[in-house]
């Protein structure tokens, strides 16, 4: 792989990670920050529009709201995105969670304030993927903690594995 060709991608890539750290770039910041032209600049933000990961504005460039979630992003970084109503829906979630019941939770940051407002269920099962929900949930003793086991993502947090419907039933039904 060439030079450029190799400087190109990780300029790319570099810019990818300030959209999503940032959720806009600036053409100059760019120029400053990569030392390269405008025009150059301009060409790595048409391509990443191309890819549906950026929408250019006036000057610059904003993350796409359509593709926000699409690049797989650290958890760290999608927990502290809309904080506060990842809170709401976990807190709404878990009022519809009943004595008893056995629920299925994925991976993700709105799921694990879902989790951690299960405390005052009681006799519930809670089957997951998600290393940061099995964490939470290992707290509560009254939680029936299934965990679905697989490959596991760094970036999510969780654990991935191919489960049919009829292997689900039987994990949870033992």
């Amino acid at each position: 792989m060439s030079r450029t060709v190799r400087d190109t991608s990780q300029r790319r890539e570099n810019i990818i990670r300030l959209l999503k750290e940032k959720g806009s770039v600036q053409v100059n910041d760019l120029m400053k920050r990569f030392s390269v032209s405008g025009v150059t600049v301009r060409k790595d933000l048409q391509f990443l529009e191309k890819q549906g990961i950026a929408t250019r504005s006036y000057g610059g460039a904003m993350l796409s709201t359509s593709t926000v979630f699409a690049i797989e992003s650290p958890f760290e970084f999608k927990q502290q995105l809309y904080a506060n109503d990842k809170l709401g829906v976990g807190k709404a979630a878990s009022d519809l969670v009943v004595d008893g019941d056995s629920i299925i939770i994925d991976a993700g940051s709105t799921t694990l304030e879902l989790a951690a407002n299960l405390k005052s269920k009681k006799g519930i099962t809670v089957v997951t993927n998600s290393h940061t929900i099995i964490s939470k949930l290992a707290l509560f003793e009254q939680v029936k903690l299934i965990s679905l086991g697989g490959t596991f993502r760094r970036k999510s947090q969780s654990f991935f594995w191919e489960v049919r419907r009829r292997d689900l039933a039987k994990i949870i039904y033992r």
